[in-house]
């Protein structure tokens, strides 16, 4: 696509995008996936070092897509599109089992193919990029909204 905008000069904006999540509307991204696992009693497998992520929420991707595409240009753009704060994967899934009451089975193994996906955001602040989803906030959204049968539970 780089080399594309270039040649053609057109204007285009590569968003390097991180993990995903939100409503009902898809699969959810991994922490939609992993909610399904821990609401079925499935044992995930996690790496043993740390899996560090920058989660953002389907609101927060539809408030950035015009600042990026407003940072179109030739040659192109190119940002890391994350979440503003990295999150350790077991954080998250412990924090999904509070809101539902079910605490993950998790099983750490060596060679696990899960990786950290760290983005640095600051290019993505710079073109505008405000977050407005925190991510417990943001996973408490996405359990009411994949799952408005679960009653959430209070948890900091």
């Amino acid at each position: 696509m780089r080399t594309l905008a270039r040649i053609h000069g057109i204007p285009a904006t590569i968003a390097r995008l991180g993990v995903t999540y939100g409503g009902a509307h898809d699969d959810g991204g991994l922490p939609g996936r992993m909610l399904e696992a821990l609401l079925e009693g499935r044992v995930i497998a996690m790496p043993t070092q740390p899996c560090l992520h920058g989660l953002l929420h389907e609101d927060d991707i539809v408030d950035h897509i015009e600042p990026l595409l407003a940072a179109a240009s030739v040659p192109a753009t190119i940002v890391n599109w994350g979440g503003e704060v990295t999150v350790d994967m077991v954080e998250w899934l412990n924090h999904l089992g509070a809101l539902i009451g079910r605490p993950p089975l998790l099983s750490f193994v060596e060679g696990t193919p899960r990786s950290s996906h760290i983005l640095d955001v600051s290019k993505a602040r710079e073109l505008g990029l405000r977050w407005k989803a925190p991510w417990k906030e943001g996973f408490r959204r996405m359990v009411e909204a994949r799952h408005p049968e679960i009653p959430i539970r209070a948890v900091n």
